[in-house]
């Protein structure tokens, strides 16, 4: 566009430019932070009681927000200010992922054994990287072929399936342990029973 070539070819605008997007990440990057941390101090007790599922959730629904927020950015591209993009952050009061991460990382702990939890979790740790890396190289992929719209679109999509997924599929952690305790305690009793016979 006009604008781009403008700044290409006027280097002290450029400096303005890049001076104001370094503002504005600063910005973006403190309020951002800033949800997730409280967030976070009472997410991890409150989960132990209530579990982990919704917490998965709500993170989820937090990256919904922040790609609606985005659509909309790209829709009213010449209308809104650069300070508009800083709504994305809304996503954070969701926890957005240190409070996904702590749900997750919960979860996992809760469901498996001492035996594989290690096992597990390396596997998660892995897990994430390669979805971020390839969710990168995709969209570039998918910008230049379809344009923001479907990027975004496709966040939003994708989002929603991993809460169906969640809310249809993905048992409750607290009724696996409770089953897993029950069990334990059914086996001790069964051993103490023998013994005394």
């Amino acid at each position: 566009s006009e604008f781009w070539i403008y700044l290409q070819e006027h280097e002290d605008a450029q400096n303005q430019v890049q001076k104001y997007v370094s503002v504005l990440q600063a910005k973006n990057t403190v309020i951002q932070a800033i949800p997730p941390v409280i967030f976070t101090l009472y997410a991890g007790p409150w989960s132990d009681v209530n579990g982990r599922k919704p917490l998965m959730i709500l993170a989820m629904f937090g990256y919904i927000i922040s790609n609606v927020i985005f659509i909309l950015n790209v829709y009213f591209f010449y209308e809104l200010k650069a300070e508009y993009l800083l709504f994305e952050s809304l996503q954070d009061l969701t926890g957005g992922r240190p409070v996904f991460c702590l749900a997750v990382y919960s979860y996992m702990s809760d469901i498996t054994t001492s035996k594989v939890r290690t096992k597990r979790l390396a596997f998660l740790d892995g897990v994430f990287p390669i979805g971020y890396t390839l969710g990168n190289s995709l969209s570039g992929i998918i910008k230049s072929q379809f344009g923001f719209y479907y990027n975004f679109g496709f966040g939003i999509l994708f989002a929603t399936l991993a809460i169906l997924y969640c809310c249809f599929m993905v048992k409750e952690s607290r009724s696996i342990r409770n089953e897993g305790e029950q069990l334990k305690e059914e086996s001790m009793c069964r051993k103490g029973q023998a013994k005394s016979w």
